[in-house]
């Protein structure tokens, strides 16, 4: 009887592995993922697109109820895309269980933008609109709104014509439309259009183009830190509603305004310090003198 205990030990261990390959292979089979894609109000999405992270043959998508179903393995991650929608990765549960998801909302097609006398969402919009807002102000430190504007609107010109303070600036939207004539867009502050040439206020010239070293610039008079957002209208069904004067495009100016509650003051400075990398030594006022009367000698004057 003692030879045959070997041969029983052996079978045992044989089993024994032959269980925990099992086990290997059912923990790494494909799993069928179901589950019911939303919107935040919870509407069903129709068309959301579903497919296995690092894969390129498993994907499906969302029917007209906003179900779905594909196949997965524990531990892999799911992408859920919608246009309109942030994106959503969902990891597979070890059990098999439902994925139900819900789609947020976009944030950049939710906002609302200022277009002629009233607002629309961006993602309702069809014309040609950029905005700044003020989170996009207030990331850099700048004296006033053209300077804002520089590099953050696609298509916009922006142009310094004289180092004076609040001097004007040439804001081209839509190119240099005229060899003569004004190429200024028209500027409407909180509603009430202001020209970009022309015009006169306080005995000083509120414009831009070529001539403008004597001429203000009309955004300069308002304080950057009071700007809500700027709206550069381009083409033509959204500045449609100034008519002609909007030729050039539009820039719109929102500005803060009162609110209830309890007064609030708040103070916002900034400062800079400069210094020269190389400094020369200078003649002081005596040496200076022997220095031209040196010249005068060797010249003989």
């Amino acid at each position: 009887m003692k030879q045959f205990y070997p041969l029983q030990l052996g079978k045992r261990w044989f089993a024994m592995a032959l269980a925990l390959c099992s086990a290997a292979v059912l923990s790494a089979q494909m799993l069928d993922i179901r589950g019911i894609v939303t919107d935040e109000a919870g509407e069903p999405l129709v068309g959301v697109t579903i497919r296995v992270v690092n894969t390129t043959d498993r994907g499906t998508s969302t029917d007209a109820y906003g179900a779905y179903s594909i196949q997965a393995m524990t531990g892999e991650r799911l992408q859920f895309v919608y246009t309109g929608h942030k994106d959503q990765l969902q990891t597979v549960p070890a059990d098999g269980a439902r994925v139900d998801v819900i789609m947020v909302a976009n944030a950049i097609l939710s906002e609302v933008v200022v277009v002629g006398y009233g607002t629309q969402k961006r993602s309702d919009l069809t014309g040609s609109v950029a905005s700044v807002s003020e989170e996009q102000l207030r990331a850099s430190v700048v004296t006033n709104i053209d300077q804002a504007l520089q590099g953050r609107v696609a298509g916009v010109q922006v142009t310094q014509n004289s180092g004076q303070p609040g001097g004007a600036v040439s804001i081209r939207i839509r190119g240099a439309s005229s060899i003569t004539g004004s190429s200024e867009p028209l500027y409407v502050i909180d509603g009430i259009p202001i020209q970009g040439d022309g015009i006169t206020v306080a005995g000083f010239d509120w414009a831009g183009g070529a001539n403008g070293q004597n001429r203000v610039n009309p955004l300069s008079t308002i304080n950057p830190n009071d700007i809500v957002s700027i709206e550069v209208l381009k083409d033509a069904s959204a500045s449609a509603i100034y008519g002609s004067r909007a030729a050039n495009g539009v820039v719109l100016v929102t500005t803060k305004r009162g609110k209830k509650g309890e007064s609030k003051i708040s103070y916002n400075g900034f400062y800079g310090i400069q210094s020269l990398p190389n400094s020369l030594e200078m003649m002081t006022l005596p040496q200076y003198a022997d220095y031209q009367l040196q010249i005068s000698d060797d010249l003989g004057l």
